[in-house]
């Protein structure tokens, strides 16, 4: 039996297939009956509960957000930046509300430090399920004012920084069975913007 595109999320969000009848006459209708949209929201609010995820750039932007949410969510965050006053104020903002959370200060252009993070994680809390590889800088001016040097830190941190995350996280995840690799994109590398050549 043909699985339409609505029917294939309701089968993998829920577990729930519609019957012969409902497809033919409206298989929302019944996804709406066996309780879909209420499974889906459970499943997307414990999805995070008891994982441990490593965020970078995670003192302020994107990371601090999503870091603030996963712990919220129930996950176990730690939270990497070289900024480390600004960390610690992340850290004391989110643990407030009870979650766990922990602040490691990381240049995530030193592959070895990378490597330690992911593998001290991992020992700490017995698994490591998400390594968010978020990150990043930025360099402004117009292409004849940058130095090869900010062309060189943007490509590493941005760049590099990411390679490293995944080379450091994806062995063990391999060897644990489970994992999630996310890396932050910029919407700039699609559409050009006006002095941030390097960026």
């Amino acid at each position: 039996m043909q699985l339409n595109g609505f029917e294939k999320t309701l089968v993998e969000q829920t577990g729930i297939r519609a019957t012969k009848r409902a497809k033919r006459k409206n298989p929302e209708k019944e996804y709406q009956k066996q309780g879909g949209p209420e499974i889906a929201r459970m499943n997307t609010m414990t999805i995070f509960t008891d994982k441990t995820a490593i965020i970078t750039g995670a003192a302020s932007g994107i990371g601090r957000a999503l870091g603030a949410e996963l712990a919220q969510r129930g996950a176990i965050v730690v939270l990497a930046d070289v900024q480390d006053k600004m960390l610690e104020e992340v850290v004391e903002s989110i643990s407030i509300g009870g979650h766990q959370v922990k602040a490691v200060t990381l240049d995530v252009t030193d592959v070895e430090a990378v490597k330690a993070v992911v593998s001290d994680t991992a020992a700490e809390y017995g698994k490591l399920d998400y390594s968010f590889n978020n990150a990043g800088i930025a360099v402004g001016g117009e292409v004849r004012d940058c130095s090869i040097d900010d062309w060189r830190n943007v490509l590493d941190v941005n760049l590099f920084g990411v390679v490293n995350g995944v080379t450091a996280a994806y062995p063990l995840m391999v060897k644990q069975g489970f994992g999630h690799i996310i890396n932050t994109a910029s919407l700039e590398g699609l559409i050009p913007f006006p002095n941030s050549v390097s960026y």
